[in-house]
């Protein structure tokens, strides 16, 4: 029958005829094997990893391999998308695709980097965070025109994405993304002044403080509903979020707040805040970093003793943990932590970079990101052993604390073993691979959503793509 011709489903023929000479669908970048049975995407030819051909035609004569106009040839003959050529990242296994970048055009909708020649995307440029390493994605922005879907905000002219227009909560400096807001619902976050002009955050809706510029979101609060996690003081005209109550700080403006308060007894590893029933950490106490809204936990300090395995600032006012002594990077504020130390040694559970200088702990070593300034704990990582709670790739390169990471359905490790291996939620379907889940409703739905193409099996949709183009 017809309908079994070139359905990748099988021979239906005793000599396998019904799946030869077929074509390869035309709406995708697909290789056909030489056997004629398979289809694959392009990225996976030549790629030194798999051999998706049945055949394994897919990695012979890789010498003689060109790639497609439309992608980039890496030295060891892969292909990926020019998008992803001097982007910052390696994609090319030989890391080709991030050498003598500053010979490299980048491709439409990025834009280049003064100093490192990356190419970034043109959304990123001028949106309040710099992903340039000199930071010019972010100067002369009043001079940069958003890219299309984006706007500038008035006065700090950082472009943001046009869906977070009129939502109640602001990203810009000045609120004018929450201006001009008439006929807009103002969505599940913020709530319409009575101008129909402005939106404002919905927790900010009878807090006792006027965010519209009319002040409507502090008229008729006996009638409003306080939003999640926030909780209306007794006069019923005023919402504060419900850990302000008993903290020893008053917040309602009738006071009580701190009104009928008993007494909350810490946890032997807790320390009470002087006003208030809140419990903290002992170990964060004088740490630097106020954790008590009265900062209690940071007053006193000469005179407190620091937990175990901690240690205190020549000037009394800090505690920090003990391996950070002599790692090249100051904690105290009087520099006492770096005073003493024999040049280029590293403290405890620290690694010293390759210039002698500088340390780097122990976990910041091949984890795929440069942390030493002459980026040498990002080289030789195939002979680096991952220190205690890290665990490798499959790739044999980076580091991954796996206890936190591992199928946790982010994707940490540059080839994505992270996420192999790992139970599908309840309604998902695990692809063929045991790499990836998709939804129930995606397998044999005549779109390809497995990497492998494993949910179109049987189909004439069949086969392989790569998780790059995803």
């Amino acid at each position: 029958m017809e309908e079994f011709r070139c359905d990748r489903g099988g021979e239906h023929c005793a000599d396998g005829s019904d799946e030869f000479a077929c074509v390869c669908p035309e709406q995708w970048d697909l290789w056909k094997c030489t056997d004629g049975l398979d289809c694959i995407n392009v990225g996976y030819v030549c790629n030194q990893e798999y051999d998706d051909c049945q055949d394994k035609s897919d990695e012979e004569n890789c010498d003689a391999w060109e790639c497609p106009e439309e992608m980039w040839q890496c030295q060891d003959r892969q292909c990926i998308p020019k998008d992803l050529v001097c982007d910052g990242s390696a994609y090319c296994k030989d890391g080709s695709d991030e050498i003598d970048c500053h010979l490299w055009n980048c491709t439409q909708g990025r834009w280049r980097c003064v100093v490192d020649d990356k190419c970034i995307s043109t959304t990123s440029v001028c949106s309040g965070g710099s992903s340039c390493s000199d930071g010019s994605d972010e100067m002369n922005c009043a001079d940069w025109n958003c890219a299309e879907g984006w706007w500038k905000c008035v006065a700090d002219q950082k472009c943001i994405a046009k869906t977070r227009l009129c939502t109640g909560l602001s990203l810009c400096s000045d609120g004018s993304d929450q201006m001009n807001c008439k006929g807009s619902s103002c969505k599940t976050k913020g709530w319409k002044c009575a101008d129909d002009n402005q939106c404002v955050p919905l927790v900010g809706l009878c807090d006792g403080t006027p965010d519209c510029i009319d002040k409507s979101d502090e008229v008729n609060c006996t009638e409003v509903s306080c939003s999640r996690h926030r909780s209306k003081c007794a006069d019923y005209l005023q919402c504060i979020s419900d850990s302000y109550f008993c903290d020893g700080i008053v917040d309602c403006i009738d006071q009580s707040d701190e009104e009928n308060c008993a007494e909350k007894k810490c946890l032997w590893y807790e320390w009470k805040c002087t006003k208030g029933e809140k419990c903290i950490w002992t170990e964060t106490v004088c740490n630097g970093v106020a954790d008590c809204r009265d900062e209690s936990d940071e007053v006193n300090c000469e005179d407190w003793n620091c937990m175990e395995g901690m240690q205190k600032c020549a000037d009394g006012k800090k505690c920090f943990p003990s391996w950070d002594i002599c790692d090249g990077q100051s904690v105290c504020d009087d520099g006492s932590d770096e005073i003493g130390c024999e040049e280029g040694e590293c403290s405890a559970l620290h690694w010293k970079c390759a210039d002698g200088q500088q340390c780097v702990e122990d976990y910041d070593v091949c984890n795929w990101d440069i942390d030493c300034d002459d980026g040498s704990d990002e080289m030789n990582c195939a002979e680096w052993n991952c220190t205690v709670g890290m665990e490798k790739c499959a790739d044999g390169i980076q580091c991954y604390p796996f206890m936190f990471m591992k199928c946790d359905g982010s994707l940490d490790c540059a080839d994505f073993s992270d996420e192999w291996d790992c139970p599908c939620p309840w309604g998902e379907w695990k692809c063929a691979d045991g790499k990836q889940c998709i939804s129930e409703e995606e397998q044999c739905d005549h779109s390809i959503n497995c990497r492998d193409g494993s949910d179109e099996e049987g189909t004439m949709f069949h086969t392989h793509f790569p998780f790059l183009y995803f």
